[in-house]
């Protein structure tokens, strides 16, 4: 199994990834032969790369709901 854990907050530190941090951890203590990946979207917060933060949100969100 793999999984991609995306921390789309601007803050890197902030609430939203330790909420995402908490849940890799239970998640790898359930899982373990499981492959993780981390990605932070604020390392693609300058302008040119925020527009393809902007399309990886917008499919993310169309995967979620169908």
């Amino acid at each position: 199994m793999k999984i991609i854990a995306i921390n789309g907050s601007p803050r890197k530190d902030g609430n939203s990834a330790k909420l995402l941090q908490n849940w890799v951890e239970g998640f790898r203590y359930l899982h373990p032969e499981a492959e993780m990946e981390w990605l932070d979207l604020y390392s693609f917060y300058t302008k040119r790369e925020q527009m393809l933060a902007d399309i990886i949100l917008g499919l993310i969100n169309k995967w979620v709901k169908a």
